[in-house]
This record gives structure tokens, C-alpha cells and sequence, in this order.
């Protein structure tokens, strides 16, 4: 079980804010220079074309420069993004999104946007905080998180593919793991599911300094509540 530290060192919050504004440049420069980023930050995506062109559910979290894979994956795409508080940042980056995803819908507007979402690869990042989701244990804690993509995969059938963005050789890459619909229909999600956080929390307890879904407070609620899908 991979565990992370609620209460980190000063130098790791150097490291962190650091990491963290560089971030912000990048996607402040993504929305005025797109061309340039994308030459900086170039992906080969080739390995999972074939998989993209099934239009999967796609399961992310916050780390890394989480919005350099949007710039790479260069087809339309839905992404699901929870508002924020802030208008003008809110208003920046949903302007970002229409310019890397195109199709941008508000975490509370998905039921009533399902058949947009079916038609198109669709991006959920997980570790947020959030009002809705189950209990699950993440990072060795009690986390409310939302297994809602799997199960609007269920309904949907279709596949899913969960991915994060990391450096490896001086090369940005996209490590994943696929699940074909057919593989996982008759199993229970909670396992899967669990799985797929055992996939995340490796590459945090890795490089803690590169997740920056824990500033996203998603450890604050712990009340359980699902939206009705079906």
C-alpha cells in the first residue's frame, strides 16, 4: 500500500510550488503559443492511436502537467472539469480546454450531456474534491473519490484506458494501462477500481512532488453519496 505524508517537508514544498509554477506558465503559454508547448513538450502517441480511436473513457489524475496530454492528443475529445471558484482562472482555463479538449462540459452537467460524451474519447481527472463518489482507501487513506467513469463505462460499453504523464530518459511519455469493455463487464468495479488507484498512487509515492491533486483537498469530505446514472 503506497502511502503519502499529509504533512510534508519545507523542502518538499520548495520542490512542489516550484514544479507548480512552472505549470501555470506552461498553460497560460498553451493558451497564447500552443504550437510552441506542443514542439517543447512533443509526445509520441502513436502506442495508443488505435486505442484513442475507440473513444474510450480516459481516467487521469493531477500530476504533472496533466494539460501537455491534451495538446498531444490532438482529436476531438470531451473532458469532464469540475469550476472553479476563481472566474478569471476559471474563464482562462476553460478557455484552454476549448482550445486542446473542444468539447469542455462542467462536472455537474454530465447527465444531461450523455449523449455528447458517448460520441467522443472522454477525459475524467479523479482526484478532486468532491461533493458525490464513494469510499475508497487512496494513498492509504479515506478518500472519497468517484468511480463514476467506470460505471457510465458500463452503461455506455465502452473501454477505458487510465494514464498518466511522466519523464523517463529526458522523454515526456504517457504510461497506461487498457481495459477492453468486454474484459471488465462481468467484473465488480469496486476491484477494478481499485486497481486503477494502485496504478496512480505508485507514480505519486514515486514522485510526490509531481501530484498536485492533495492541494485539491480530496481528503476533506468523506460522506458517501453516488449520482443516480441509472
Amino acid at each position: 500500500m503506497y502511502i503519502f505524508n499529509k504533512n510534508p517537508s519545507k523542502r518538499f514544498y520548495k520542490i512542489f510550488y516550484y514544479i507548480l509554477a512552472k505549470n501555470i506558465i506552461e498553460i497560460i503559454l498553451i493558451y497564447n503559443k500552443k504550437e510552441l508547448i506542443k514542439n517543447i513538450y512533443s509526445i509520441d502517441i502513436s502506442y495508443i492511436e488505435k486505442y484513442l480511436k475507440k473513444n474510450p473513457i480516459i481516467i487521469t489524475i493531477h500530476f504533472n502537467n496533466w494539460e501537455i496530454m491534451g495538446i498531444n492528443i490532438d482529436i476531438s475529445k470531451v473532458v469532464i472539469y469540475k469550476k472553479l471558484s476563481n472566474p478569471y482562472t476559471e474563464n482562462l482555463l476553460k478557455n484552454i480546454r476549448e482550445k486542446l479538449y473542444e468539447i469542455p462540459i462542467e462536472m455537474k452537467n454530465i447527465l444531461n450531456n450523455l449523449d455528447i460524451i458517448k460520441k467522443y474519447p472522454t477525459i475524467f481527472l479523479i482526484d478532486q474534491n468532491l461533493r458525490t463518489g464513494s469510499i475508497y482507501k487512496f494513498l492509504n487513506k479515506k478518500t472519497l473519490i468517484s468511480d463514476f467513469p467506470l460505471k457510465l463505462a458500463k452503461k455506455q460499453k465502452r473501454d477505458i484506458l487510465y494514464c498518466v504523464l511522466i519523464k523517463e530518459n529526458g522523454q515526456w511519455k504517457i504510461k497506461f494501462k487498457y481495459i477492453y469493455y468486454n474484459e471488465f463487464k462481468e467484473k465488480e468495479i469496486e476491484k477494478i477500481f481499485m486497481e486503477i488507484l494502485e496504478f496512480f498512487s505508485y507514480f505519486i509515492y514515486m514522485k510526490p512532488t509531481r501530484w498536485f491533486g492533495f492541494t485539491h483537498k480530496i481528503w476533506k469530505n468523506t460522506k458517501e453519496l453516488q449520482p443516480n446514472l441509472y
